[in-house]
């Protein structure tokens, strides 16, 4: 199975797309294709990712730290690891 998600960040309009593919009940390989500069030392680490050490990616630190990419990496990790649905992930503002 592979998992595929697109994320539009907003703001910065720099978009991505993640890939993860399962290699095993326990891994899987996340291929994160984004043009990001403060994204590349986060794409580089977790290129193979474990069930049990994926929650240590939402610890990484990056220069922007509510930065929607490492959150949808860590979805696309989860559903394909079969702990999450695929189900979308909206942020709407509501303006008053």
């Amino acid at each position: 199975m592979v998992t595929k998600l697109r994320i539009d960040p907003g703001n910065c309009m720099i978009e991505a797309t993640v890939t993860v593919r399962k290699k095993s009940n326990l891994e899987v390989d996340v291929f994160l294709e984004t043009t990001c500069r403060n994204l590349c030392g986060f794409k580089e680490k977790y290129r193979t990712v474990s069930v049990r050490t994926y929650p240590e990616m939402m610890r990484e630190c990056i220069p922007h730290c509510i930065c929607p990419v490492p959150l949808g990496v860590l979805k696309a990790c989860e559903t394909e690891f079969g702990l999450g649905l695929r189900k979308d992930v909206k942020y709407e503002f509501v303006r008053e």
